[in-house]
């Protein structure tokens, strides 16, 4: 079977993404380790970007990644957690319908300059199909490393991401044995009603 968000080609162009969707929720993590102490598991590390500053903190964190299962991931996790743990789980809140606009041509995203090598980067992104009935969809995304204004390489990745709404994820977590304590819409504490993700601080 085909592996998907493996990021296999381009992980090492992730963290150029300078967005507040992938620099937000640092402080709002370090926040909450501060506050439980304790070891930290991340599930769904990706390149490192939150493990690490919580690591060079100071705090005692494991970083996996890679998990089809969440039902077995969430009794997993709460088995294994500590009397006074916690568990935050966080996802994108589908916005508007799960139609076929979610499918869509190849378009820039952004556009950075790589201080590393010195290039320039465009990151392109399409929507190449959906599964509504099970409310998956299929987008791409490409890194185009450009000299003189050409494409002189050009890493490109394909995802298979799952949306859950409001409703469906708290009952997947009370039905794990979760007792939701807080819920959030952003990484500044937005009411979850009016953010553009679905945060829970969960408890056994």
């Amino acid at each position: 079977m085909e592996q998907v968000n493996v990021y296999k080609n381009s992980a090492h162009l992730y963290d150029l993404d300078q967005r507040d969707l992938v620099t937000a929720d640092i402080p709002f993590y370090l926040g909450y380790a501060g506050k439980f102490g304790g070891g930290i598991l991340e599930l769904g590390c990706g390149t490192g970007r939150i493990a690490i500053p919580l690591a060079e903190a100071g705090y005692d964190i494991t970083a996996l990644d890679l998990s089809e299962d969440i039902n077995g991931c969430l009794a997993c996790m709460r088995e294994h957690l500590n009397d006074g743990g916690i568990v935050i789980i966080n996802v994108f809140r589908p916005f508007g319908t799960l139609d076929e606009s979610w499918c869509y041509p190849e378009t820039v995203q952004w556009e950075r300059w790589d201080d590393a090598t010195g290039s320039k980067v465009v990151k392109k992104h399409w929507g190449q199909r959906i599964d509504i009935e099970n409310q998956i969809i299929y987008p791409g995304f490409a890194y185009e490393v450009m000299a003189n204004n050409e494409v002189v390489e050009r890493f490109a990745d394909n995802l298979a991401l799952k949306y859950y709404y409001y409703e469906q994820l708290t009952k997947l977590l009370q039905d794990a044995g979760f007792r939701i304590r807080k819920e959030y819409g952003w990484y500044d504490k937005t009411p979850i009603e009016n953010g553009r993700e679905l945060i829970f601080v969960c408890i056994r």
